[in-house]
């Protein structure tokens, strides 16, 4: 797998760029850290396929994220929410949010901790967790056997 997502024939955004893939209709928004928005015609569900599974996330039918770009998370007791690097808040679907917690148990050991009004609630910073994994910065491949945040 090459580490280029394909937007059409003549333009390509490296993975490690890319912050989160938002559809719309029948287009895809691509969000880069360059904080510049490509569109592309292509589904979001057809650029996804091109993507690496252990940097990208299927949120919802309307959104994927990279994983490297997720700076907290936590459970209301149903759904999961993720804040990005750039504020977006992102409510991952019923389905993808048990799914998203088996993921993140098995792979890190860790549960997504419940949000409460109450002062003292810890949410979950990913920042430990990236910092146990590599990141080969030649090919943008994660070295871990079990993926990377």
């Amino acid at each position: 797998m090459k580490p280029f997502l394909n937007l059409n024939q003549h333009k390509q955004i490296p993975f490690f760029r890319i912050i989160y893939l938002e559809s719309d209709a029948n287009y895809t928004y691509v969000h880069t850290t360059t904080a510049k928005k490509a569109l592309s015609s292509y589904t979001i569900g057809v650029l996804y396929k091109q993507l690496d599974k252990h940097m990208f996330y299927r949120a919802n039918r309307k959104l994927v994220f990279n994983l490297h770009f997720v700076e907290e998370i936590w459970y209301d007791g149903e759904y999961v929410f993720l804040n990005l690097v750039t504020g977006k808040e992102v409510a991952l679907s019923r389905r993808q949010s048990s799914l998203f917690k088996i993921f993140l148990k098995k792979n890190f050991g860790f549960k997504i901790p419940h949000r409460y009004e109450t002062a003292n609630v810890k949410i979950l910073h990913l920042t430990e967790v990236r910092s146990t994994f590599k990141l080969n910065t030649q090919t943008q491949y994660c070295e871990s056997p079990v993926g990377c945040l």
